[in-house]
């Protein structure tokens, strides 16, 4: 995310990445411009790294010509893990009543979210009550290195389980797995379903 307080400049092609040193391709990165807001431009990019140390540099300029540079120095780790596992909301707020959601369409609604450190083989998220009943699976989830959000959808889980029920109000685990050769990760996390 790019920010000033002056508005950055998005006219121009004024705003520049570079990799390591060597220039980014405008092609290989997205710029979300909103001209009712340029003081905060975000940029998207995918990044596909070997392991070892990284930089990042941004450039750009703000409205008034005033240059500016940012260096993000990075690690790549060659360890195999998930890391920052999620959902939101959390709780998940039902229809109607005191925990209904601010938006409509996301009631009773949630998404998952974890980074993989590594390629993945194959990524699956489980939901279990709280006796250790499971009650939906998620199979062929993202397995890229990087951030994934699942359902992918406007959406998001509605809360049902295998069987098409709505899951009752309560306290939920949630466990990703994740598979890369002979290695195996697990990490589990609390929801709760308020409806």
């Amino acid at each position: 995310m790019l920010s000033d307080t002056n508005g950055i400049d998005v006219i121009d092609n004024s705003i520049s990445l570079f990799l390591d040193g060597v220039p980014i391709p405008e092609k290989d990165y997205v710029i979300s411009i909103n001209l009712e807001n340029i003081n905060r431009i975000p940029i998207k990019y995918q990044l596909s790294l070997g392991k070892g140390i990284h930089e990042l540099k941004v450039q750009c300029r703000d409205l008034n010509g005033h240059p500016a540079n940012r260096d993000i120095q990075f690690t790549v780790n060659d360890k195999f893990d998930v890391i920052n596992l999620a959902n939101y909301p959390n709780p998940v707020l039902g229809a109607g009543g005191e925990g209904a959601a601010l938006d409509p369409k996301n009631e009773g609604r949630t998404r998952f979210t974890y980074v993989l450190t590594d390629g993945a083989d194959e990524v699956t998220i489980k939901i279990y009550t709280l006796s250790g009943r499971l009650v939906k699976t998620f199979k062929n989830l993202p397995v890229g290195v990087g951030y994934h959000e699942y359902p992918r959808s406007v959406y998001g889980w509605d809360c049902k389980d295998d069987k098409g029920y709505t899951l009752a109000n309560g306290v939920y685990f949630y466990r990703i797995i994740a598979k890369k050769g002979n290695k195996t990760i697990e990490k589990t996390q609390k929801m709760a379903i308020l409806n």
